[in-house]
């Protein structure tokens, strides 16, 4: 478009110059020196200029720019040259009419797939995308999946950063060190430039265990007091307590019968709640069907003695992918039989079993076995997802036939958020989100 043309087009609110602080913000990490613009380094032609959206050109008048500068996050290069901010190509794919500004380029995160894509900015509604590869960029702009301002996108780096999901290294040195939650699968995580990514951090399991412990507390001070229960009826106190007991992985012989990985994120979480909860738990359910495992459950976890596709793995008794670990059951909604743990398949089946043997699905491998309801913590196989602190909800039943529920990100249950399809029942999706915006898929 035309300069003048931009006057016509109702546009979407672009914060420039909070943006251009929060990328000079990461920018400056990597790169010291001093640094020109984009805009003084390129000077793009009058027509080139004229492609840009007026706000988008005022932030790339102050966002910094260096050709030898590294990598720009994990993920992402530095801002893209201007003949290659505009593919007129990929624009008319989708109808876009310069549109589509291809802001980032990935890096080589995923040099499995070897098609990243990066950073997608929308100039008409001002939001932007991460796409994972060019496959994710159809039901991105199509359906407009995973747009959110890119201050916020920034923001998110900038705090994994400040927590140390994503390091950079230092004089050649890694400041966290050899802490080896980059090391617990068949390969490390490879480096980007001076980036390395983490599968947790420290800061992920506080954070997680200060949620657990506000949960607790928010139960407890519901309860009736132990002088007053007495006077409730049975029926009420059969259905809101239980006797009074410990955490059930709070003893370290029941997290080592469940074959929980040290230097794990749920090994970790087990153990930081179980210092954290000094009191018994006078309940048992913590929200309505959902209740904590009594100890022989969480020791008999559904894939405790499951083995691993790769023989590689099969050898490595620790420093191998995370099994997922059931942390929460969900009861039969029988009235009649309170405590009985529902059996179910996940539909679709998904990430959860693709790195056990006989927990297959696709192709020709059998359909997984069932397994108990309930809250996992999820499959970590050491690729690209990167996050052992993701979960999914394993429902007793199905939701999504009709084609009214929702992701949360406003993908539909049931079908392939990629390439569409008929909606079907699904217990297995609840919660989760397919484009988060930001970085690559993950589980919740």
């Amino acid at each position: 478009m035309s300069g003048n043309s931009w006057e016509k087009v109702p546009l979407g609110p672009f914060n420039y110059e909070l943006c251009a602080e929060l990328h000079n913000r990461i920018f400056q990490i990597t790169w010291a020196a001093t640094p020109t613009t984009w805009w003084e380094h390129f000077q793009p032609s009058n027509e080139l200029a004229a492609q840009y959206h007026p706000s988008l050109i005022k932030f790339l008048q102050r966002a910094y720019y260096h050709p030898a500068a590294p990598e720009f996050f994990y993920y992402l290069e530095s801002l893209n040259t201007p003949d290659s901010l505009i593919d007129e190509h990929f624009n008319d794919i989708f109808d876009g009419r310069d549109c589509y500004v291809h802001l980032h380029r990935a890096t080589h995160w995923n040099p499995a797939n070897g098609d990243e894509w990066g950073i997608i900015f929308d100039q008409i509604t001002c939001k932007a995308v991460f796409a994972e590869g060019r496959e994710s960029t159809h039901p991105i702009l199509n359906y407009g999946h995973g747009f959110r301002p890119l201050e916020d996108i920034y923001a998110d780096y900038l705090q994994m950063i400040t927590e140390n999901k994503v390091e950079m290294q230092v004089n050649g040195q890694w400041p966290l060190g050899d802490i080896g939650t980059d090391k617990l699968g068949q390969d490390s995580f490879e480096t980007i430039g001076p980036w390395r990514i983490h599968t947790y951090t420290a800061a992920d399991v506080d954070q997680a265990v200060q949620a657990f412990q506000a949960l607790l507390h928010e139960i407890e001070t519901r309860l009736p007091s132990s002088s007053s229960s007495n006077n409730n009826s049975s029926d009420s106190a059969e259905a809101e307590s239980s006797p009074s007991a410990s955490l059930p992985w709070s003893d370290p012989a029941v997290r080592l019968e469940a074959r929980l990985v040290p230097n794990s994120f749920i090994h970790r979480f087990c153990t930081a709640t179980s210092t954290a909860t000094p009191r018994p738990v006078r309940f048992r359910y913590i929200a309505p069907g959902v209740r904590l495992p009594t100890e022989a459950e969480f020791r008999a976890q559904p894939f405790r003695d499951a083995e691993y596709k790769s023989a590689l793995w099969r050898r490595l008794p620790v420093a191998r992918p995370i099994k997922p670990v059931l942390l929460f059951l969900a009861d039969a909604p029988d009235a009649n039989s309170p405590g009985k743990t529902i059996m179910t398949v996940p539909k679709p089946d998904t990430w959860l079993n693709s790195l056990l043997s006989g927990f297959g699905g696709a192709g020709n491998r059998p359909s997984p076995p069932p397994r108990p309801a309930g809250l996992y913590l999820t499959a970590d196989n050491r690729d690209v997802k990167s996050c052992e602190n993701g979960c999914r909800l394993l429902l007793p039943f199905g939701v999504g036939g009709h084609g009214w529920a929702r992701r949360s990100d406003g993908t539909r249950m049931g079908d392939d958020a990629w390439w569409g399809g008929e909606p079907a029942d699904a217990n297995y999706d609840l919660y989760q989100c397919e484009f988060n915006g930001f970085i690559p898929v993950r589980d919740t």
